[in-house]
């Protein structure tokens, strides 16, 4: 084998290990940051600003930040935090030094950080029953909790000499009115909060703190199993950082930590208790002292004594994976990773000593080959020397003769003399006309070399010279491959010009000039033909276009590359679409258009402008490279839109693999200058040949594809199939009968009533839209609004009810019915319209007093899309007077606190929660719960989808506004809705 090939293996191989192994290491810190960690943390009680820094940790921010999505459960009476995390059931938990009596006794926890540095438990009599010290306990009721939970109790008896025995104990029953009617003469209590039920009730009390007895127990501390710690110290060290972050803005904002209690997690107490409970919490807490969540290793020693002491646990008090200690765990990665470093670096060294001991071996061997043939030459050399000598003795004898003849001949020479003098000047005039010739190309701009038949170079023009920064003795009579490695040399032959003609050829040359400058030269060659018919030079004259074909190049880049991102263009895309299809049919292979559509980019230039949106679109290009081969193909053909050609692939799962990993990349939010955004895309697939091997076809299929993915919720891809150009066909067809019935206005409204349930009048209607598609069929909205929203005629037929709501009003107030308003649904597409304001103002300039009987109602999902935009265009109307109502409220994403953000007057519950009323329990909760918080947010409430006389009594007995429904009523025509009217006011 090949020394230089052997140097690459093991080169390659060396640098494949490092890679894999750097790869790993690489692996083990990215593991996980495209998604958040879901987390569960048990807390000790019930919702209290005892746990207040977990709840700002959430509300600010900080767990998200560290990758986490974090669940604080409650706790009940029975619920062990510790039993809850050592059985997996929670990651997290709090409770107090009880962990240290379970690690004595060989559970595997680990302590991360003490939130609370003393214990609030204290001991707690009535003031009238003298109980100052442990001692005045003797003899006396204590109320106090069993086992480890009575450690700081136990702990004060046995610090002050008293047995267990001398006091009467009493189970705990957290009643703080047992001490207050004397059924105990102590009890042990909370400090944070138990003083204040006995303030509030006029209780005068007294305290023992176990502190002043030598009984300094840390109170909350967050903890976890030890296995969790070992399998990911890091995460454990942001969960813990993250934590005691929301722990000092917890400190630092009580207040607002006590707002966010009450609204957010419905707290038992009231704010006044909280905030006794907020003051005396932070008290133990001591931020201003001690650094929050700081732990002393002795400390935890000396409560492991006092429960040895009091002989709780057998074990001693080992600190090895007890206390976790983040600078130690870094220091082991760290450890761990110098360790595959050396590792690399062994392998690589080990490799290098084989092949330099291989090397050495081959060079002895030619070493010893080359000294055996040095010898034979040397042996050769000497008979040449000898054979030299007796031919030198046979040339003297040679010249001799010569001398003699060259007598003979001198006369001959005269007589040529004589005829050379004549052609002599002959010669002269054909100089002269050289030289003005010569003259002529010198100070020409055009460069000029002639070279002979032998490719010897005869001459080169000063142009030519300045050209390559070269001086003329350097070119003349050398061999035109001198110039090779400068200029890209032309082939001179004798086959590329027909014998005897004047013709010339001409040739494209690359040059390296002076300062190593390129140049591209137009190069023309002529032959010189002699008298034999054989060409005796050939004349090159170079004319520099280096400008000229940089404008060409730079001309053909803007062609086919996109400026933006360096992709290819849509025009060299399609050739290479093209050749790709042809290669399809000719191997028998399958190649996969990919298009793809990045989602709601729109947004991101409307809130952050065009430079932003031009800097997602080149991180969105760099993403797709980093996920296909080096022969696929990438293109930018529009503006936030993509092409991938995934050329010979065996099977569709080699495109879908492809395809979601391309779809994966995007959870990863794009960096942008002061901020990040997220952004999907969504995809459609065609392969060739199965699908299409038309290239326009197949862009189309890919198209529908894609169009598929987006209507399937977007963030998805799609192939494509045969179903969808049935379907595109029938939307085709209602896109066209819809343009004719907006022509001929084949449309008509109808008016659903809604009726008040505290006067059970009719105070409003729904107006919904109707096509008269045929004399005999009549077509529903679900039959065309879908296509109508896709194509955006929903823009005209919007239009259009709106003005015929108009007309229809007029009629009605004509019968002086003016405590109507009329309902028209606006669709996401007419939302985003950026005239839709503008022409609901030009309606309504003549007419602004019927502004009072509309209302429009936009569904809660399509207000999600485009929420500040929405915004925007909801609040001009608001300020126009216009009512606005959230429709199908409920079978979105948004929230009731949401909504106070929004101007909006109505929510109207969906029917799906309507319709399973008042029998289903979640319906008829939900539907409750909507209806009283829409009330404190100053909204009026309408049922939709009112069956039944059931439903109906239900919504009013929990204080419904609204109702709407084929109980009241089925849409009915302008005319009936008049008699309703009619006959309702009467």
């Amino acid at each position: 084998m090949p020394i230089s090939r052997l140097l690459r293996i093991i080169f390659s191989l060396s640098i494949t290990i490092l890679f894999m192994m750097v790869s790993s290491l690489k692996a083990e810190n990215t593991t996980g940051s495209h998604s958040l960690t879901p987390i569960t943390v048990q807390l000790k009680w019930k919702h209290q600003f005892q746990f207040a820094g977990f709840y700002a940790a959430v509300e600010k921010g900080f767990y998200q930040e560290a990758g986490f999505d974090v669940t604080l459960k409650e706790a009940g009476y029975t619920t062990n935090p510790i039993d809850e995390v050592l059985s997996g059931r929670a990651d997290y938990g709090v409770a107090n030094s009880e962990l240290m009596l379970y690690r004595m006794n060989g559970e595997p926890v680990t302590v991360l950080a003490a939130l609370i540095q003393h214990s609030p438990i204290v001991l707690m009599s009535l003031k009238s029953s003298n109980i100052l010290s442990p001692q005045d306990l003797i003899g006396k009721k204590l109320m106090y909790p069993e086992g480890h939970y009575g450690a700081n109790t136990l702990g004060i008896l046995l610090k002050e000499g008293i047995d267990k025995t001398q006091v009467e104990s009493i189970p705990l029953s957290f009643n703080i009115n047992d001490l207050i009617e004397g059924k105990v003469d102590a009890m042990v209590g909370y400090v944070t909060d138990q003083p204040y039920l006995l303030k509030a009730k006029g209780v005068e009390y007294n305290l023992i703190h176990p502190r002043s007895y030598g009984i300094d127990f840390y109170g909350d501390t967050l903890f976890t199993r030890e296995s969790q710690v070992n399998q990911d110290p890091e995460e454990v060290s942001k969960f813990r950082n993250a934590t005691l972050k929301g722990w000092k803005y917890a400190t630092d904002h009580p207040r607002e930590t006590i707002d966010l209690i009450m609204d957010q997690y419905h707290s038992e107490k009231n704010r006044s208790e909280l905030q006794y409970e907020a003051n005396e919490t932070i008290k133990l807490i001591v931020p201003k002292l001690v650094e929050i969540g700081h732990m002393n290793p002795g400390r935890w020693q000396h409560i492991a004594k006092t429960f040895s002491d009091l002989g709780m646990a057998q074990g001693k008090f080992l600190n090895d994976g007890f206390i976790f200690t983040p600078e130690k765990q870094q220091a082991d990665h760290t450890l761990q990773i110098f360790i595959r470093v050396v590792l690399i670096i062994f392998i690589i060294s080990a490799g290098f000593i084989m092949l330099l001991a291989y090397f050495n071996k081959k060079l002895k061997q030619a070493v010893n080959e080359k000294t055996g043939h040095l010898t034979d030459v040397n042996d050769r050399l000497l008979t040449s020397t000898k054979q030299l000598s007796e031919k030198e003795i046979a040339l003297n004898t040679l010249n001799h003769e010569l001398e003699q003849r060259i007598s003979t001949r001198t006369e001959s020479l005269n007589r040529a003399n004589t005829e050379l003098f004549q052609e002599i000047e002959h010669r002269k005039e054909r100089e002269l006309s050289l030289q003005l010739l010569s003259k002529a190309i010198e100070n020409s701009s055009s460069a000029v070399l002639i070279v002979d038949s032998q490719k010897i170079i005869s001459y080169a023009s000063s142009a030519f010279l300045r050209l390559m920064g070269l001086l003329e003795r350097e070119l003349t009579d050398q061999p035109i491959n001198i110039l090779e490695g400068k200029l890209s040399l032309p082939v001179l032959s004798n086959t590329h010009f027909q014998a005897g003609s004047q013709g010339t050829t001409q040739h494209d040359l690359e040059c390296v000039g002076r300062e190593g400058k390129t140049h591209w030269l137009q190069t023309t060659i002529s032959p010189l033909w002699a008298e034999d018919k054989e060409i005796s030079h050939f004349v090159m004259v170079f004319e520099d276009v280096t400008d000229l074909k940089q404008r060409k190049d730079e001309m053909e880049k803007i062609a086919l590359y996109d400026p933006l991102t360096g992709l290819e263009s849509r025009v060299l895309f399609r050739i290479r679409l093209d050749k790709a299809i042809q290669r399809a049919k000719r191997n028998k292979v399958k190649t996969a258009l990919l298009f793809i559509d990045v989602d709601n980019f729109k947004e991101v230039n409307d809130t952050s402008g065009h430079e932003a949106g031009d800097a997602v679109l080149k991180t969105i290009s760099e993403r797709l490279k980093t996920h296909v081969r080096k022969n696929d193909t990438i293109a930018r053909i529009s503006g936030d839109e993509f092409t991938v050609l995934l050329s010979d692939i065996n099977s569709y799962d080699d495109a879908s693999k492809v395809t979601n990993n391309i779809i994966e990349s995007f959870q990863t939010p794009i960096r942008l200058k002061n901020t990040e955004t997220f952004v999907t895309v969504s995809i459609g697939i065609s392969v060739t040949p199965d699908d299409s091997t038309s290239m326009d076809e197949l862009i189309k299929n890919a198209d529908l594809a894609m169009y598929k993915a987006k209507q399937d919720g977007r963030n998805v891809f799609r192939f494509f199939c045969q179903d969808m150009n049935i379907e595109v066909s029938r939307k085709t067809a209602i896109e066209r009968e819809l343009k004719g019935a907006l022509e001929n206005e084949n449309f008509f409204l109808l008016y659903q009533p809604k009726v008040l349930f505290s006067d059970n009048i009719i105070v409003g209607a729904e107006a919904l839209i109707r096509w008269q598609h045929s004399v005999d069929t009549v077509k529903n909205p679900d039959d065309f609004i879908p296509v109508a929203e896709d194509t955006g005629l929903i823009i005209p037929i919007g239009r259009w009810v709106i003005k015929q709501a108009i007309n229809d009003i007029r009629q009605l107030l004509d019968l002086y019915v003016e405590r109507i308003k009329i309902s028209v649904n606006i669709s996401p597409r007419q939302i985003k319209d950026s005239n839709f304001v503008v022409e609901i103002r030009e309606m309504f300039l003549e007419i602004p007093e019927f502004i009072q009987y509309f209302e429009f109602e936009i569904t809660e999902n399509a207000f999600i899309e485009n929420q500040l935009g929405n915004i925007s265009r909801l609040n001009e109307l608001r300020d126009m007077g216009f009512s606005i109502s959230i429709d199908d409220f409920g079978t979105g994403y948004s929230s009731l606190s949401y909504l106070k953000r929004l101007p909006i007057d109505t929510i109207k519950i969906d029917r799906a929660f309507v319709q399973d009323l008042p029998d289903n329990k979640d319906s008829a909760e939900i539907t409750n719960a909507v209806i009283a918080m829409s009330h404190k947010l100053n909204l009026a409430v309408v049922a939709e989808g009112v069956e039944n006389l059931e439903q109906a009594q239900f919504l009013e007995a929990i204080s419904c506004d609204i109702a709407q429904g084929f109980h009241y009523g089925k849409p009915m025509p302008l005319d009936s809705l008049m008699e309703e009217f009619l006959t309702n006011t009467a």
